[in-house]
């Protein structure tokens, strides 16, 4: 097996059952969607899965000193084809925030404790118990009093309560864990990508600006109805507070910048996506792309081949 054309060796378990897989498989992580996992297997090997199995990879290199990665996840789909008069088996597999984000929901809960705990809470009602499930240590706790999930999936309610904290939530490989969205979790040093070293291609992407909007609620007590103005980004100033009571901020970019060798002067966008042999990147590592600034890495995809191209 082979990652971008480093030799690596591959452990694939499913029920707790070593599992051959059928050509190479993919992984993408993201901070908003989630883990998943797609893989192929033989119809012998494929035998006796059932939705909601656990599935495990753990990944090395080949070489003495490689380190050992291990991804944890849950089977949500399966798949059984004809290819070539064989019958072939796809497995999809998922996180506990994946498997949260298909179903809404109202529920209420206690307020003043640690998101984690919370989290842990959202997630034992669904998807429900997952085998070897485990949630990291310490997290923050969340100072609101009460919380409402109102008609939205659990993985949307909270990354929001989240997000109202400055935290973000996500999967990290084997356990559920949680980092400040001013520090993400797995940044450091920045990873410099460089044309002809480990970049491969780059693209910056642009969007229009928000148009500010309005957010509306009533108050629980009084029935009262209320509406502030919000702009779709994180509020500033020495006033502003998270969540509903956040003040209209205005919208504040970075200044254009070009990447190297870009003679059309391609402005660096409000996100970039780049292949790149880089395989120590994780979810919030910072890179650094040449005269571009700096960007966090919010989703990567992995690509493991069966062989060397």
């Amino acid at each position: 097996m082979s990652y971008r054309g480093i030799a690596c060796n591959v452990e694939l378990r499913i029920q707790g059952r070593a599992r051959q897989p059928f050509g190479g498989f993919s992984i993408t992580e993201s901070l908003l969607d989630g883990t998943r996992l797609s893989l192929w297997l033989d119809e012998e090997e494929g035998h006796g899965i059932r939705l909601g199995d656990p599935v495990s990879l753990a990944i090395s290199s080949e070489d003495d000193h490689g380190e050992r990665e291990e991804l944890l996840c849950w089977c949500s789909a399966l798949t059984v084809a004809d290819t070539m008069g064989r019958l072939r088996v796809q497995v999809e597999a998922a996180d506990p925030l994946s498997l949260c984000s298909m179903e809404s929901q109202f529920r209420s809960y206690a307020g003043k404790r640690p998101l984690l705990q919370l989290a842990t809470d959202v997630l034992s009602l669904h998807p429900g118990s997952l085998d070897r499930f485990a949630a990291a240590g310490g997290s923050p706790t969340i100072q609101m009093e009460w919380l409402l999930q109102c008609d939205e999936a659990g993985a949307a309610f909270l990354r929001r309560v989240a997000a109202s904290a400055g935290l973000v939530i996500f999967w990290n490989g084997s356990l559920l864990d949680c980092g400040s969205i001013g520090n993400p979790p797995g940044a450091s040093s920045p990873v410099k990508l460089q044309a002809g070293k480990n970049l491969e291609h780059l693209a910056c992407h642009r969007r229009p600006d928000l148009a500010t909007g309005r957010v509306s609620w009533t108050d629980p007590e009084t029935r009262a109805t209320h509406s502030l103005p919000f702009s779709g980004r994180m509020p500033q100033g020495s006033n502003a507070r998270p969540g509903l009571n956040a003040r209209a901020v205005t919208i504040g970019r970075p200044s254009a910048a070009t990447v190297a060798g870009a003679d059309l002067g391609l402005p660096a966008g409000d996100w970039i996506s780049a292949s790149t042999a880089c395989a120590g990147l994780r979810l919030g590592s910072k890179v650094e792309i040449p005269d571009g600034g700096q960007f966090v890495v919010s989703a990567i995809e992995h690509i493991f081949d069966s062989h060397d191209r």
